[in-house]
Parts: C-alpha cells; sequence; structure tokens
C-alpha cells in the first residue's frame, strides 16, 4: 500500500520539512529526490476562489474540484535514465524531472493529439535547485537538448516561508519542423518569483504541508524560417506552485498575465492525485506500468446502489467506458477521453444519461481503448448485476 506523507515522515532523512506553529516551513534536500510516477491530472478554464490567490501569508486550501481533461505522470529519475545519459554538455546535471504529458492536437500544425515527454536536467549547486538544459521528445521538436548557457534557479536550498524573491531565466534556441518547413529561434523565460503563502493543502491525494509559489513570468519568443521574422511576442503569465517535501509539485495554476495575479479563472491546472513518494521506496510500494489493457470486474458485485469499475492501460489511448442494458442499449457513458497508462476506477452510481435511476437486473459494462501508438485497439465486456 501507498503510505501517505503523514505515515511516512519519520522514515525520510534526507529530506525534511519542518513547521514551526503557522510560521515557518522549511524545505530542503541533499542529494537528487529520487522517486516513484506521481499521477498527475489536468484541466482548463477552473475556478481558483478555493485557492485564495488574492491573500497570502499563513493559509489553508482545500481543492477537490474533478479534473478530468488529460493526465500525465510526474517522475524525479536518475540521469542514466533520460535520452541524454552521458552527454557531456549535461555533465553537472544529477538527475531528471520527468513530465509524461498530454498533448492536444494543432490540426494547424498537421500534428494529431500525443503524448510529450519533458526532461528538465537538475543538479545541487551550493544553495540552490537549479536547471541546466531541458529536452522534448517530440518529432515536431529538434535540437534537443537545450542546454542553458547559465543555469536556471529554480529554488533556494533551502527554501523557506521567509525566502527573497529571485530570478529564474532561460535561454535556449528551438528548431521546429511543422508544415514540411523548418523554424528556428529562440525562447528566453524571465521570471520573479516568490514564497507568498505557506500551510497545509488539501487534495483527493492526501493534506500536505506545503509552501506556494508565486511566478511572474515574461517569456520572449522568436521563430525565423531562415532568416525570415515570422514570429516576436512576448507572453506574460501568472503561475502559482504548490511544494511539499522533496520540492514535489502538489499543485499548479496559470493564468494569462492581463488576468492579473489574483485570476479567478485558471487557464491551466494540475494536480496530483495519487503515487505520492513521500516516504522510504523500502516501504512505498512502486507503480507498476500493466502489460496489457485489462477490464476488471466491478466490485462489489452485485450491488446496490452504486460500484466501482476498474481497468489497467499498457499505454496512453482514447477510452470510452460504457454501461448497456441486456438488450445492448447504451445506458450511461462513464469515461470518453485520452487517459495515461496505469490503473483507472470510475464508480457508476445506477444511473442513466438523463440522472435517473436504472431498474434492477443485468447489464454490460465496456471497455474500449485505442492506442495513442496506433496499435490494436482492445475491446473489452463483462457483466454486473443491480439489485434493490
Amino acid at each position: 500500500m501507498k503510505k501517505t506523507f503523514a505515515c511516512c515522515i519519520g522514515t525520510l532523512l534526507l529530506f525534511t520539512i519542518i513547521q514551526t506553529g503557522r510560521a515557518q516551513i522549511t524545505i530542503s534536500i541533499s542529494s537528487p529526490p529520487l522517486g516513484d510516477p506521481i499521477i498527475m491530472k489536468s484541466d482548463t478554464s477552473v475556478a481558483t476562489a478555493a485557492l485564495k490567490l488574492d491573500q497570502s501569508g499563513a493559509l489553508d486550501w482545500t481543492f477537490n474540484d474533478v479534473l478530468d481533461m488529460y493526465e500525465g505522470t510526474f517522475q524525479d529519475i536518475p540521469m542514466s535514465g533520460t535520452p541524454d545519459a552521458g552527454n557531456p554538455a549535461l555533465s553537472g546535471a544529477q538527475w531528471a524531472s520527468r513530465i509524461y504529458q498530454y498533448l492536444p492536437a494543432i490540426p494547424e500544425l498537421g500534428m494529431e493529439e500525443d503524448y510529450i515527454d519533458f526532461y528538465g536536467y537538475n543538479r545541487i549547486n551550493g544553495g540552490w535547485i537549479e536547471e541546466v538544459g531541458l529536452n522534448m521528445e517530440h518529432p515536431m521538436l529538434t535540437g534537443s537538448p537545450f542546454v542553458y548557457g547559465e543555469a536556471a534557479k529554480l529554488y533556494p536550498n533551502p527554501l523557506t516561508s521567509n525566502a527573497e524573491p529571485w530570478l529564474e531565466r532561460r535561454a535556449f534556441n528551438p528548431l521546429v519542423a511543422a508544415l514540411g518547413m523548418s523554424l528556428n529561434g529562440s525562447v528566453v523565460d524571465s521570471s520573479i518569483v516568490q514564497v507568498d503563502a505557506w500551510g497545509a493543502l488539501t487534495i483527493p491525494a492526501g493534506t500536505f504541508d506545503c509552501l506556494r509559489i508565486k511566478r511572474h513570468e515574461f517569456r520572449f519568443i522568436t521563430a525565423l524560417l531562415g532568416t525570415i521574422p515570422l514570429y516576436d511576442q512576448i507572453v506574460e503569465t501568472w503561475t502559482y506552485v504548490w511544494l511539499t517535501k522533496d520540492y514535489q509539485v502538489l499543485l499548479y495554476v496559470t493564468g494569462a498575465g492581463d488576468k492579473g495575479e489574483s485570476f479567478t479563472i485558471a487557464d491551466v491546472i494540475m494536480r496530483a492525485e495519487s503515487g505520492m513518494t513521500a516516504c522510504d521506496p523500502d516501504i512505498c510500494d512502486p507503480i507498476a506500468k500493466p502489460e496489457s489493457c485489462t477490464l476488471l470486474q466491478n466490485h462489489p458485485n452485485p450491488f446496490n446502489p452504486s460500484t466501482m469499475i476498474p481497468y489497467e492501460l499498457a499505454a496512453p489511448a482514447r477510452v470510452e467506458l460504457n454501461i448497456y442494458n441486456i438488450q445492448g442499449q447504451l445506458v450511461q457513458q462513464l469515461v470518453s477521453g485520452v487517459q495515461s497508462f496505469g490503473r483507472h476506477e470510475v464508480v457508476w452510481n445506477g444511473t442513466d444519461i438523463n440522472g435517473q435511476i436504472v431498474p434492477a437486473g443485468a447489464y454490460l459494462f465496456r471497455l474500449k481503448a485505442v492506442p495513442l501508438d496506433q496499435s490494436e485497439p482492445v475491446i473489452q465486456t463483462r457483466k454486473m448485476l443491480l439489485t434493490y
């Protein structure tokens, strides 16, 4: 069983989070914070009132809103597990933060929906956690890894509630292949970063002591076709990040610059849902990647009035999970969208697509999973019994 942050705090000796009353939280690490994958869920256009962006200082937050647009995973991994292991340009990196994230289709650029791998290459350097470069694994992005001329200062180490604001800066030159053309240019990120609040954050994965980081970012982007300017823009954003033990990201929310720092609707929001690794690997069981796409039997069965339907995906896939009556007529659609690999569970409460309670009897539930890698679709059906 995965242990929560609360039950594992005594087992991790190198990583500490200390809270004195409500006035002080400190996060620090002395070696790379390697761990198991964390399942992240994301969405867009989500209300932020519960996140208290208009307040600062000692706060508590509860954010259990349903996020169901797409899923991904986050994991701190050793350099040996990255596509740039042994690259002399990244010899100073000690570990990589890997984000495996759903990428929506962009028809204008000829891009179909897909998953993309991001690798941020990090190190502990003096009193800082620094990022020295990144890699973005996608057919349209060439020239990776992008090694910064000067390391980006992610966080002071240790990071405290009363840390002074700092400047986080990245500069690199991506090359993009789109619409049969090769586009080159530059990206420069300059952000003013500060700790603006601290306290306990309650999310579906549990309750965690954390620091909230506010980032005011300006991204300068240029794109050239050969030497011909095609694009030159400054993108401004406000971003808030909730950090807990060993600099783990619990919650990330961002809004366009013109919305102001206390924006009420987030453009993008991501939250850790499961797989939190704030305990010793000998105690925490790792998240295993399933070997196949499998629809499992619901439980309980028979059931009244609700039941849990589990299924496992061996790879990212477009998923449909539907309920049918014994005559084969559609009763309810529980899932429709792209999901990451791993185990998923969905509750059916015995209602139809109109919200009406269905009669007792036998029902069929069918999983259709179409892998994004264009391998063979999987269609599986099982039977369950509703009683009253």
